[in-house]
């Protein structure tokens, strides 16, 4: 089982992506904050991270540059549709960028977890 960390400052919104990842058998945790984040990965291995791009202590593409992530596949949800913000986090390593404004993103998100090491 894939253990998956969700980082979105929405509660309910993070909340309901974590459930519905769980819902397809993934392992889910989810929190609020960059700091957050970089605590949580200190305490437990994750397979992959999917963050959302605006955070209130940052943005998401923070975790694509620190350490503790380097071999975490990661990517960027964002309603903030713009191709600036797609190319800058892909030039950082993310994996894939998706529009989290519709959620019907999350049949990709699941593709994206399953097919990235």
């Amino acid at each position: 089982m894939k253990n998956i960390l969700i980082v979105e400052d929405s509660a309910t919104y993070r909340e309901l992506l974590c459930k519905v990842l769980k819902g397809k058998g993934y392992k889910v945790k989810g929190v609020g904050s960059v700091k957050s984040a970089l605590d949580e990965i200190k305490k437990d291995i994750y397979d992959f991270i999917c963050t959302d791009y605006n955070l209130p202590d940052d943005t998401g593409t923070a975790l694509l540059q620190h350490e503790f992530t380097k071999n975490i596949p990661i990517c960027i949800m964002t309603t903030s549709v713009d191709r600036h913000i797609f190319n800058m986090a892909k030039s950082l390593g993310a994996v894939e960028c998706f529009d989290k404004a519709t959620f019907d993103f999350v049949d990709d998100l699941c593709n994206c977890i399953e097919n990235k090491k």
